[in-house]
């Protein structure tokens, strides 16, 4: 399969917890492996980092490695080499995948999970990263050099109300999924939130295009009759006709296509994106499939300014 763009660096998040964001972030690294493609997995939700394990690595064996949270503690202290950080040392190389998946999937776990890193996570301040520790330098570098040196990057960033997953939607991604629990008062908390993570001066100011966005109800009733009536009446709609650039029915139809089910898929607690197990849950395989042609491919994605119409792509 072909596409025609590159999608960069794509999060995934979430106003608040247990809609299933990291299963479907391990998810769409398995599918966008069996594409072919050159996959990072990144966990960035450092105060809940379990990405590793639905990718096949146990905390025990991660404990002697590096992860996201050293890569940032190593980005603050002094150098005289000037050289940037080898990103080898904070990546797990191509994990072992099924037979015929012909990509590859790298891992960047958080970090050790042990007594240091829970006191670098408790201590990390990103004001003074960006104040006196050059973060913003840091941050593109990383975001640089991931991008080019894999087909996709795909982060588990956690809920955007913590400052780390607000450094990775405003900075790093060229894409945000954002996934909500299907009902009207956290509909409209999304929509609001997308709305303002596209238009954040911080976007602008660090010369980044508006952020594309693809949003995915979760634990939905697909079999109801009233999904496609309550995407059409819901504040979703608000929002893609802000967009006004024809691809209403386009985007709602990729909205409900990808809608997770309230099959007991996402209650899967933490099994391995590569075992038979998974596979054997074959509805949610597919709707993963389904989400990351629809990244790939941007159709159903937001991706338009809304006060000029601007086409970033």
């Amino acid at each position: 399969m072909t596409f025609s763009r590159s999608s960069g660096w794509i999060s995934v998040s979430s106003l608040k917890g247990g809609v299933g964001c990291t299963t479907v972030c391990a998810g769409l690294a398995m599918a966008m492996a069996r594409f072919g493609l050159r996959v990072l997995a990144v966990d960035w939700d450092t105060r809940q980092p379990s990405l590793h394990r639905l990718l096949g690595l146990r905390d025990d064996a991660i404990h002697t490695r590096r992860g996201a949270v050293d890569y940032l503690r190593d980005c603050m202290k002094p150098r005289n080499d000037g050289e940037p950080l080898d990103l080898a040392r904070y990546v797990y190389e191509s994990i072992p995948l099924p037979d015929g998946v012909t990509g590859t999937i790298d891992v960047m776990p958080a970090g050790a999970l042990d007594r240091d890193y829970w006191k670098t996570v408790r201590d990390f301040s990103w004001d003074e990263f960006y104040a006196e520790s050059g973060g913003y330098g840091a941050m593109e570098a990383l975001r640089l050099e991931t991008t080019d040196r894999y087909d996709v990057v795909l982060a588990d960033v956690g809920t955007i109300r913590e400052d780390a997953a607000n450094v990775a939607l405003l900075q790093l991604s060229d894409v945000a999924v954002m996934m909500f629990q299907a009902d009207d008062t956290m509909m409209a908390a999304t929509v609001n939130a997308v709305t303002q993570l596209r238009h954040h001066s911080g976007r602008m100011q660090w010369g980044r295009p508006i952020l594309r966005c693809l949003l995915i109800p979760a634990r939905i009733d697909r079999s109801s009759d009233r999904l496609r009536g309550w995407l059409y009446k819901s504040s979703i709609q608000t929002l893609l006709r802000q967009n006004d650039d024809g691809s209403d029915d386009i985007r709602t139809e990729a909205i409900e296509k990808n809608a997770i089910g309230l099959e007991p898929t996402l209650s899967i607690g933490e099994t391995d994106v590569r075992s038979a197990e998974f596979a054997s849950l074959g509805n949610l395989r597919d709707q993963l499939t389904g989400i990351a042609t629809t990244i790939l491919s941007g159709n159903g994605v937001l991706d338009h300014r809304v006060d000029d119409g601007e086409n970033w792509d």
